[in-house]
This record gives structure tokens, sequence and C-alpha cells, in this order.
């Protein structure tokens, strides 16, 4: 045995390759440490190249790099079950000690042909050289990364064709607000899944590229809502900084959505869109879910209207049982009802009766300021009341029709649009797209 080649691996692929004379190589670390300079340099290249990588005795085992020797002999042997093996094993750690093994070296005619297939070069594939590849700028944002991309799906061709037929059809840019896909967190957390401060700072930041100063835009609308002021901020930096934009809203607008339709030029909603009351949502810890702010300012109300109701039932009760004049039997009828409702009135605290007048009066008053500019101040403010305290519950849906009998001014639908939205309604769900369509050709 005169020769012996020395093979780094890591998993099943070679790292490094050497033939050493047998006289040279007294063990496995020996071996390590008289190749190490060139070993090293291919193993630091394997670990990513990081300058402080460990010395390659520490590579064996800290990124299990095992060494394979492989005896080259005329005839078969079992190296790998000598004692020098079981010797040279007492050097490495369990995990990385080195295979032995033996194997024939034939008799060679001439000098073998070698041939050597580089392998394919893959280049950077980006999101415009990505066929049908399209993304929303903002959020998930282009992939930094050739396929598959963990975390972003590209948007789907439904999603891409529908979009550019409204872009044709209004001559004008749209940016994508589509906030339904479920979450697991807690309803309170801002995230691109609602209308916050992240999804509003985005545009913001867009400002200085891709959203252009007086270039109007449309909005394609699809959100639960979220925050209140975030989206009078956002229907705010679209008028002033682009001059304007259009809502398209293809299934619902809700809550603060509603807002930031509002504050939009045109208001564009297919045949089975729905709006959302405007009543704030507060958190309540006690019993642990959103309640509207209507629950107790709306409570003192019926309250009000309650002993008012009784104290007519009871004036009319009496005077037709005893035959007794009104201005007789007003101080008992007034204890009666005083006494009736006297235990309710003291379970409302005044206090928080003010915080929920006050919480309401919010979105009222953004939904004015943004109707003012076409509605003029009046009906702007008989509007926004409305939307506050005309519906039983946060989640009523209100429909094109109820809309316009709010008297909003909502822009007949061209059959072009009105297909491209249909379309929409079908693959929106379950879906997060904040911005721009970039990639697949679309800039």
């Amino acid at each position: 045995m005169s020769v012996k080649t020395l093979h780094f691996r890591s998993g099943n692929r070679a790292i490094r390759s050497a033939r050493i004379p047998s006289r040279r190589l007294g063990s496995c670390q020996e071996a390590v440490d008289h190749f190490g300079q060139a070993i090293y340099n291919r193993c630091r290249a394997a670990v990513g190249g990081r300058r402080d990588a460990p010395k390659p005795s520490r590579l064996a085992s800290g990124t299990h790099l095992r060494p394979v020797v492989f005896a080259d002999t005329t005839t078969p042997s079992r190296v790998g079950t000598s004692g020098e093996s079981r010797e040279r094993n007492e050097h490495w750690p369990r995990a990385a000690r080195p295979f032995f093994c033996a194997r024939r070296v034939m008799p060679r005619i001439g000098k073998p042909s070698r041939s050597k297939k580089k392998p394919p070069v893959r280049k950077a594939v980006t999101p415009r050289s990505v066929p049908g590849g399209h993304f929303a700028s903002m959020y998930p944002g282009p992939p930094a990364a050739p396929f598959p991309f963990p975390g972003k799906s590209p948007v789907s061709p439904e999603i891409v064709k529908a979009v550019a037929a409204i872009e044709t059809e209004l001559k004008v840019p749209v940016w994508l607000l589509v906030q339904d896909e479920k979450e697991e967190s807690s309803p309170r957390r801002d995230s691109f899944n609602m209308i916050g401060d992240i999804a509003v700072s985005a545009f913001f930041q867009a400002r200085h590229g891709s959203l252009k100063k007086g270039q109007r835009v449309a909005l394609l609308i699809d959100s639960n809502g979220g925050m209140a002021r975030p989206a009078y901020e956002l229907a705010m930096l679209l008028r002033r900084h682009c001059g304007g934009f259009v809502a398209v809203i293809p299934r619902h607008a809700k809550s603060a959505a509603t807002i930031l339709a509002l504050g939009a030029d045109e208001i564009i909603m297919n045949e089975h869109a729905e709006l959302g009351p405007l009543d704030v949502q507060i958190w309540d810890p006690d019993r642990e879910e959103q309640m509207s702010g209507l629950d107790e300012v709306q409570a003192l109300e019926r309250l009000q209207a309650f002993a008012m109701d009784a104290t007519d039932r009871m004036m009319l009760l009496l005077i037709r049982r005893t035959e007794k004049k009104a201005r007789t039997l007003i101080p008992f009828v007034t204890e009666f009802v005083t006494k009736l409702t006297k235990p309710m009135f003291q379970n409302i605290d005044v206090v928080r009766y003010t915080q929920m007048s006050r919480a309401l009066k919010v979105g009222e008053e953004y939904g004015k300021r943004l109707l003012q500019k076409g509605y003029g101040e009046d009906r702007a403010e008989e509007i926004s009341r409305k939307l506050v305290t005309d519906y039983p519950e946060h989640g009523f849906p209100i429909y094109p029709d109820d809309a316009s009998n709010l008297g909003l001014n909502l822009t007949p639908v061209p059959e072009r649009i009105k297909k491209a939205m249909e379309r929409l309604t079908c693959c929106l769900s379950n879906q997060n797209l904040v911005g721009r369509i970039v990639g697949g050709g679309v800039s």
C-alpha cells in the first residue's frame, strides 16, 4: 500500500480530494493538518465563505464534513476492520469519524480521458423575466430570489387581467388595497391585513417613487376596514398628492374602508358590493370582544324613550280607570316611572357615556370632512350622521341602492369594468395585495 486518497465530503458531495503517500499519513488528523490550507479554503467556501470559519479539523465535526480514506491497492483488503483504522477513529468525534475502505486500482493503459461536464449556469430570475410572475409592489412585494418563493405567491393571472381591463377603461393606474386574508393574531394588531399605520405608511413612502404627484389613480378596495384615522390620512394623501382618486369596489369596503371610499371623486360599486356603517368599534377587555360605541350611547336614548312611553301609558290607564283629571294624577305617575327607571339610570357611567359619544363623533366627523368637497356642508353632515346612527349593527350591508338613498353619488358602471369586477369577486378571497402590480412585463 503506497498511495492513499483522502476525500472530504459534505453529505453526498465531495468537497476536497488529495492523494498522499502512505508514509505521510500517520493519522487522519495529520492528513488534515498537512493539507490544511487547501482544504480550509474549500471548506470555508462550502460553509458560506465566512472568514471566521474554524480550522479544517474542527470543520469536520462542526459542519459534518466526514473524511473518507481510500487505500489504493492492487488486491482487495479490509482496512476498515484493521486495528490501525480503529486507532485513527479515536482522533475524531463519533459524529465525524472517518470511514476507511479499500478499493482496487486497475492497471491503466495510456492517459485516461476524463470529460468533465460543467454544471449549467442558472441565471438570476427577476420578477420581470418570470412568465406570468406578477406581484403586488408593497405587500407581499416582489421576491428577491428565483422560484419557489417562500411565503410570496404571485398574483393570479385572473386578477392581473381584470386589473388591466380596469386600467384600460379608466385610463389611470390602478392600485390595490385587497385585505381579505384571515389571520390568527389579535384583531387589534396592526398589519397589512387592515387599514392601519403600516399599510398607509407604505403609500406615503410610495409617493417618492411610483405614486407620482399629480397623476390621478384608481384604488381597488376590498377590505373589512381597520382604523379611522389612517383611512382618513390615506384619502387625503391621494387627494393632495395625486389630485384625486376613483374608488373601485368589487365586493366590500366596510367600516374604515367606507371612510376611505367617501374621499374618492368617484365611487364605482359592483352590483352586489357593500359599504358599511361608521359606528366606532372599541375593544372591551372584560368581554374580550369588539363592541360598538352605539351600545352605550343608544342605551341612554332607549331608556329616555322608555320613560316617556311609560309615563304616557300609565297616565292614560289611570284616567280611564279613575276618571280623574291629568293634573291630579301627574304626581302619582311621575313617582311610579321614577321608581321604575331609577335602577337602570344609576347603572349608567356618565364618563363612559361621554367617551363613547366622542368616539362616535370621530367617524362622523371624518366622513363629513371628506364629503364636504362634493356635497356641501349640510348634506355631508346628514349623510355621515346617517352612516353612524341609522343601522342596527356594525356589519350591516349597505348596497348600491341603499347608498344612493343615503345621498351618495355613485358612478354608473361601464360594461367592461362590470365584467372585470365580476371576475375579481371569484379570486380575491383570502388575498392580501397592497400596491401596484409589478413583474411579468407590467411596470
